[in-house]
């Protein structure tokens, strides 16, 4: 499971604060990674001689996916992203990472 697989309804879900944490101590943060994102899309969109990706998902699809977003954040801007996820949302995805470890790291014992 996964934030996209969550959230495949609607353009742009990682911008709609209604997709993240509902704690109000969080609410600045959640609307800081939101601004975060967003200005990583003008920024690259802007941009005519960085990456074309961001462009052409604009252009032809009226969306960019969170998988091409990613490429654009830094580590940090991803760790506070998933900090700012619903709890059982990041419960999912550290399962499935660990079901990934083990499958990738079991002949190594």
């Amino acid at each position: 499971m996964s934030f996209s697989d969550l959230h495949r309804d609607g353009l742009y879900p990682y911008l709609k604060i209604e997709n993240y944490s509902t704690s109000k101590h969080q609410l600045n943060y959640v609307l800081k990674n939101i601004g975060t994102s967003s200005n990583a899309i003008s920024r690259e969109n802007e941009n005519s001689n960085g990456k074309k990706s961001i462009k052409h998902y604009i252009k032809k699809h009226d969306i960019i996916p969170l998988l091409v977003l990613i490429n654009f954040l830094t580590f940090g801007n991803i760790s506070y992203f998933y900090n700012y996820l619903d709890e059982s949302l990041q419960n999912k995805i550290a399962r499935a990472f660990g079901e990934r470890y083990k499958e990738s790291y079991q002949y190594l014992n």
